[in-house]
């Protein structure tokens, strides 16, 4: 599933290096106001909770600055940054490991007891949510969205 979401991901950004730049940054009233910052968005979840929570045991959740992002290159940098660190995270780890509980503390100060396993699913779920707000964004501008059904995509790949 982790797979598949990065998958997508990829798809998405593929699709949104086709737009003008005008297009990507423009305030869209969603979520994150623009395509560029909601994309940048789900990057930053998975940079904190992969990055911060789970060697850290929690910490202060730091948002990218979007307007810092100036381009479509930058954007992949950071993604294929965030990926890399994520693979070196996930590839050491073995099933008794994403299976373990830990406890957090997160930015609200609230204690929190999951397993990496069930971060890693919080994680698809919230860019699930995400994509389908990129969906629709893209939908309105007439363009058809990359997205690409759990099913079709393990015919794909198997």
């Amino acid at each position: 599933m982790w797979a598949y979401n990065v998958d997508l991901r990829h798809k998405y950004l593929d699709a949104l290096s086709k737009l003008e730049w005008g297009d990507l940054v423009k305030n869209r009233e969603a979520s994150f106001h623009s395509l560029r910052n909601i994309f940048l968005h789900m990057i930053n979840c998975e940079d904190w909770y992969l990055h911060t929570v789970i060697p850290s045991r929690g910490g202060k959740f730091v948002s990218y600055g979007f307007e810092e992002y100036t381009s479509i290159d930058s954007i992949r940098r950071k993604m294929e940054e965030v990926e890399a660190r994520t693979h070196k995270v996930l590839e050491g780890l073995n099933e008794d490991e994403f299976k373990k509980t830990f406890e957090y503390t997160r930015p609200d100060g609230t204690k929190r007891r999951d397993s990496i396993e069930q971060i890693l699913v919080h994680l698809v779920l919230e860019e699930t949510h995400h994509r389908g707000e990129l969906l629709c964004l893209l939908w309105e501008m007439n363009i058809q969205s990359p997205h690409e059904g759990w099913i079709p995509y393990l015919a794909r790949t198997a």
